[in-house]
């Protein structure tokens, strides 16, 4: 962030405070702070942080209170032109109310109410800049949540040019972030797109409609639905600890493909939960082995084992607990949108690298081919069949081993489980290219729109005019304005004291 006394500000504008050109209002903290059951699906609209989405109030969840119960409020109503800003959790989330009449606002936020000398507009757009961005960094005094105070806010640092400036600013830059949103328009559709399509192929693929043509030109040596039955029977039939659901669970129901159906379980060599280690070390610190996280785990099915946390482990721990190239690790405990995230170890890692106990090691039988496996598990037919397992508290989802034997996968022969991979491999390789430069453009959006903001709030977007008014003429008047109403407010204080 860059620091506004290191900007050189155009000779006629000047620096002043939030709290002197705008009135900040907080929301009524007290008794009638309207709670959860006050809430209602219409009445009053009462806009929290969540609300606030690209700039606007947003009426998708938005909640309502009463006449009555707004009417008991002290503070907090804001009008039409008012700023709603984010002054706990996500500090800086800001919305221009150009929509809604009237409401209030729960206690994450404060509303900003321009003096009306001021071009509104101007404020909001600076509250989004890199320099107000700067004023949280200096002034949030939250420890476990980021929070602002009104006072601390009141002190933010303001350039400010004369009036018809602030609207020429305001002009210009609404005219390029339409480009920009014009931009970002068209990449987002393309991302869900590319999105859906990955998911179309990914489907696809397990109901054999990439392969038909492949199992047409490899009828006659193609292995039989019975007989890739009888050989995973025979590659899992050791009792390895598993329970006996994994062995007689059925396996040799064919399809129109001649494939066979099986479960994780019939599939599964060994499995192994991870190593407990809660002290932990970045980058290497001292001595210690790799230790993956889930959090190196994506939803795409890949896993990261570069060497960035280690842990201590013995050479027994170490040897038991080590990932080779074709595991599988999967998520057992997570967020419930993330647990079962499964995720191949595709390239033999450099060193000795061991795995978190949110994760297990899955090593499969000789007729599964890893990676065919792990594209099946990642895809919305499998997880939409894990949904039916998993177990839910309010803060965390497991999928315990048990659950995850008996949910089915589809297993053609070794030669086209490979043919599947081969082209998973080459048509996805080109989508997640295209998404990726899909978020890289969005990324330099966001980069040119700060760049934008700094140099409006710089005074070095648009040209000021030789004939307007000096800010500190502008700041002078405002000044006044706020000293003639404190004196008819004491005066009709004293006035009703008199009374």
């Amino acid at each position: 962030m860059v620091p506004l006394r290191e900007i050189a500000l155009p000779s006629n504008w000047e620096t002043t405070s939030l709290g002197l050109i705008c009135d900040l209002i907080n929301g009524d903290r007290g008794k009638n702070y309207p709670g959860r059951k006050a809430l209602a699906r219409d009445g009053i609209p009462f806009v929290n942080a969540g609300d606030l989405e690209e700039g606007r109030i947003s009426t998708a969840r938005l909640g309502y209170i009463s006449q009555e119960t707004f009417d008991l409020l002290r503070s907090g109503k804001f009008v039409l032109g008012d700023i709603l800003y984010c002054i706990r959790g996500s500090l800086g989330k800001a919305a221009f109310n150009h929509s809604l009449d009237t409401g209030a606002i729960a206690s994450s936020l404060i509303i900003v109410r321009p003096n009306r000398a001021l071009a509104p507009k101007y404020v909001f757009y600076y509250l989004l800049s890199p320099l107000a961005q700067g004023m949280i960094a200096k002034f949030d005094n939250g420890t476990a949540q980021p929070n602002l105070s009104g006072a601390d806010l009141a002190r933010f640092e303001v350039p400010i040019p004369d009036r018809t400036t602030q609207e020429r600013i305001v002009v210009k830059l609404e005219e390029l972030f339409s480009e920009l949103d014009k931009g970002v328009e068209s990449w987002v559709a393309a991302r869900e797109q590319l999105k859906a399509y990955r998911r179309a192929v990914i489907k696809y693929a397990f109901e054999g409609k990439l392969t038909i043509d492949w199992r047409r030109e490899n009828e006659a040596s193609i292995e039989s639905a019975a007989e890739i039955a009888a050989r995973v029977r025979a590659e899992c039939s050791s009792d390895d600890g598993f329970s006996e659901a994994r062995i007689n669970a059925p396996n040799t129901l064919a399809d129109s493909c001649g494939w066979t159906i099986v479960t994780v379980g019939a599939v599964t060599a060994d499995a192994l939960i991870g190593l407990v280690r809660s002290s932990q070390k970045q980058n290497g610190a001292g001595n210690g082995v790799s230790y993956i996280k889930m959090d190196r785990l994506d939803m795409k099915g890949r896993v990261s084992v570069s060497a960035t946390v280690f842990v201590d482990a013995s050479s027994h721990e170490i040897e038991k607990y080590r990932v080779r190239k074709g595991d599988l690790l999967f998520n057992t405990r997570n967020s419930l949108e993330l647990v079962g995230k499964t995720a191949l170890v595709r390239s033999e890692p450099s060193s000795p690298t061991v795995f978190n106990n949110n994760l297990m090691r899955i090593r499969l039988i000789p007729s599964a081919v890893p990676a065919f496996i792990n594209y099946q598990m990642c895809g919305p037919s499998f997880r939409s069949k894990m949904e039916r397992v998993k177990k839910a508290t309010t803060s965390v989802a497991a999928v315990y081993g048990k659950d995850l034997w008996q949910l089915p996968l589809v297993l053609p022969s070794l030669s086209e489980q490979a043919a599947i991979v081969r082209i998973l491999d080459e048509r996805l390789s080109v989508v997640d290219a295209q998404l990726a430069d899909i978020e890289n453009n969005l990324r330099r959006t966001d980069t040119l729109r700060r760049s934008i903001l700094l140099k409006a709030f710089s005074g070095s977007l648009v040209r000021q005019g030789s004939s307007d008014e000096s800010a500190s003429a502008l700041l002078d008047r405002i000044r006044s304005r706020q000293n003639a109403g404190a004196s008819t407010r004491a005066r009709k204080r004293r006035e009703q004291e008199v009374a």
